[in-house]
């Protein structure tokens, strides 16, 4: 025995088609898209200059109006040992992901995700992960290339 009364299974059905009906049907007219390419594999690669386990992935680079350019890297920190690298250039760092232990100009500090420091450079950063690995974001503004 059904136990929905004829009407409102009427009124369901209009209802439901209602409902899928594309409103705005795509005109005959319009180009077609252009393909959008697609994206290589990011590859973390070692540091250069680092002791230790760190690896990097550059996510995103754009040059700037000055010459110079933006980047933004992603730092693998392992938790096997201490790591240390000393970057060239003023560097914005964030953890994005872990738990870390970083020694920077002698002082020993905690990192949890949301932390951020700015390193100057030259400056060494000793660093390992607390936990299992931990992801530091590396924000660098680079100078012009001469």
């Amino acid at each position: 025995m059904n136990t929905i009364p004829l009407p409102a299974r009427v009124g369901l059905l209009l209802l439901w088609a209602f409902a899928c009906r594309n409103r705005e049907p795509t005109p005959k007219n319009e180009p077609a898209r252009r393909q959008q390419p697609a994206r290589s594999v990011a590859v973390a690669v070692p540091i250069k200059g680092a002791s230790g386990g760190l690896r990097e992935t550059t996510l995103f680079v754009q040059p700037l109006s000055s010459g110079g350019r933006l980047e933004i890297r992603d730092i693998e920190v392992g938790s096997d040992s201490t790591a240390a690298f000393t970057p060239a250039q003023e560097v914005a760092l964030e953890v994005r992901s872990g738990e870390i232990m970083a020694v920077v100009r002698g002082q020993r500090r905690a990192g949890h995700p949301g932390n951020a420091w700015l390193n100057q450079p030259g400056e060494r950063i000793r660093i390992w992960a607390t936990g299992e690995g931990a992801v530091v974001r590396a924000i660098y503004l680079l100078p012009p290339s001469k």
